[in-house]
């Protein structure tokens, strides 16, 4: 994936690009795994989007970046692609099992 790829790059002290005007929802893997273990033990069956609110993947950089220095080296960039903003309903899961999901 492009924001593990960054990380490993800004970690070592490379120059990474990412996009400020390409928005998606992204989520932890911590924060999937305990939404999946609500689910799974749970009568309350249907079909659920989990996601963060919309967030570019610049931000979503910056936002993961807390042990990492990235200042200088993380350079925004604007993406041509289509659509630039793309997320996910997730007011269900939210309002189901009372989620905060980042």
């Amino acid at each position: 994936c492009f924001i593990d790829k960054a990380l490993i790059n800004l970690k070592i002290g490379n120059e990474v690009q990412a996009f400020c005007n390409v928005e998606r929802s992204f989520i932890k893997l911590e924060n999937l795994m305990g939404i999946f273990e609500k689910i799974i033990f749970n009568n309350k069956y249907g079909i659920y989007h989990a996601g963060s609110d919309m967030i570019s993947y610049y931000d979503r950089i910056k936002s993961i970046c807390t042990n990492i220095n990235y200042k200088g080296r993380l350079i925004p960039c604007n993406g041509l692609v289509n659509p630039l903003k793309q997320g996910l309903n997730t007011i269900k899961i939210r309002n189901t099992f009372k989620l905060n999901v980042d």
